[in-house]
Order: structure tokens, then sequence, then C-alpha cells
């Protein structure tokens, strides 16, 4: 993922996400709060969960993302406005 690049604001209501980061920093934005994400660290987003991953540093974000089940017709738009941080 390019430097200042992020995905849209979304949800799953059935699948569960893993993120791992190999380099780069990730952000994660969720209804609860700001997490960054380093190299050699994860993120699990639970079925349910609003998300919003975004590229906010200077150099390339590279990361593995595993989702169970696949979320084909399973991703659905979330208004990020008056999550906690």
């Amino acid at each position: 993922m390019p430097p200042a690049t992020a995905e849209e604001p979304h949800v799953h209501r059935e699948a569960h996400q893993f993120f791992y980061v190999l380099d780069g920093q990730m952000t994660i934005l969720t209804p609860i709060g700001v997490t960054l994400i380093s190299p050699g660290q994860g993120m699990h987003i639970p079925a349910g969960q609003p998300h919003w991953v975004r590229n906010d540093d200077v150099s390339d974000l590279i990361f593995l993302l595993s989702s169970s089940p696949s979320t084909s017709g399973d991703r659905y738009p979330a208004d990020p406005t008056n999550w906690g941080a």
C-alpha cells in the first residue's frame, strides 16, 4: 500500500481478518480507537468490527491479510465519524 493511501472504512458481517505487517507501519482505525502496527506485529479484526486501514507513513506498507471465511460479498460501508480517536 503506497504512502498516504487508505481503503474505505468498512465492516465484514461474517469474515474475521488478521493483518500482519512485513514492512512499513499500518494504521488501523476502529470505533475503539487507533492502533499502529509495526513489522512483525499483527492484529485480529473480528467479524462485525468496523475498521479502516491506512498508510499514514512515508514508505510503502507491505502486509499479509488472512480472511475467514472469504470477504467476497461480505463488505459493507462504515461511517467513521463518531469513532473513538
